[in-house]
């Protein structure tokens, strides 16, 4: 378990933040930034709840410092645990998916789809202390080779990007992107955009939920991701979108046993194609994780056909 917390450390101040933002609104330089993060001051050992206050306040949602703060349940000397993070701002009604291994390409994605990731950064205090500092990135130049971020106890710090990478592997470059559920960014990282729909099925945005999948969906993960997204049109009773999702869902991962039983599924509620449906069903059923949902799945399509139960 990591505590987390104390001050910022590294950033770069010979070039002044707002000549950068200034230089990537007239688009003189290549970067993006999210505008308009407030920026949320924190108390000693608070960087976590000032970070995600932030983002939330971004977001359109409540949230203050102090509030998060106690919520986390900050200690001195020690701050916030990371996923204490994720549960604080899905507790405010917000999407929030955590990652490890994050790059600074997915960073940028993020910037560039309109939200400002939470990093951790593991600097001089955590080669003093074993401690660990929060930041809310806002934009990067690429130029320059800088990020800007708020910082805790400042706006708009200035971070070379190898500084930040650097303080970034202390910390296993753990970032947190954090959403509203009526947000509809576009081009964040796949595991991202899924695990947010996943949230969003969870807390009973459909439209969310749709959106994030429909992101992920043709990724490496578009397997699950189109599973997932078949789930969301079955729940809004659109056979046919989830036949074409599933469909999909098995052209990208033919071994999928919940595909395949969902597609029977799916066919069986359609009247037509009870053979193919018999076929997957039965295969389904091999598979020790959705072998009770596919027998009984299986039974159904056997009883539409007039078979009798255990009738090949």
């Amino acid at each position: 378990m990591r505590w987390l917390g104390l001050l910022a450390l590294g950033a770069l101040g010979c070039t002044r933040a707002a000549d950068i933002r200034a230089d990537i609104r007239r688009g003189a330089v290549p970067g993006a930034q999210v505008e308009g993060v407030p920026f949320v001051a924190q108390r000693p050992d608070t960087c976590g709840a000032a970070a995600l206050a932030s983002v939330l306040q971004f977001g359109g949602l409540p949230a203050t410092e102090p509030a998060l703060a106690a919520a986390l349940r900050t200690r001195p000397d020690k701050g916030a645990v990371t996923y204490e993070l994720v549960l604080a701002a899905r507790a405010q009604g917000a999407l929030a998916a955590q990652r490890y291994d994050v790059t600074a390409e997915d960073l940028r994605r993020a910037i560039d789809a309109g939200v400002a990731p939470i990093v951790l950064r593991g600097g001089l205090a955590h080669a003093l202390l074993g401690v660990f500092h929060y930041s809310v990135l806002t934009a990067y130049d690429l130029d320059r080779e800088v990020w800007i971020g708020h910082d805790g106890e400042a706006a708009d710090v200035v971070f070379a990007f190898d500084d930040m990478e650097a303080d970034r592997r202390r910390a296993d470059r753990w970032a947190l992107f954090v959403v509203g559920p009526d947000a509809r960014p576009k081009g964040l990282p796949a595991g991202v955009h899924l695990e947010l729909g996943v949230q969003a099925e969870e807390g009973a945005h459909a439209e969310a939920a749709a959106h994030h999948y429909g992101q992920a969906a043709w990724t490496p993960v578009s397997a699950q991701a189109l599973l997932n997204l078949s789930n969301v049109a079955l729940a809004g009773g659109d056979l046919g979108r989830a036949e074409v999702l599933l469909r999909a869902a098995l052209a990208a991962d033919p071994t999928s046993a919940a595909s395949k039983n969902n597609l029977a599924w799916v066919l069986l509620k359609q009247g037509r194609s009870l053979a193919e449906a018999e076929a997957l069903a039965a295969a389904a059923a091999a598979d020790p994780d959705v072998h009770a949902s596919a027998l009984d799945t299986l039974a159904q399509v056997r009883a539409a056909q007039g078979k009798p139960e255990g009738d090949p």
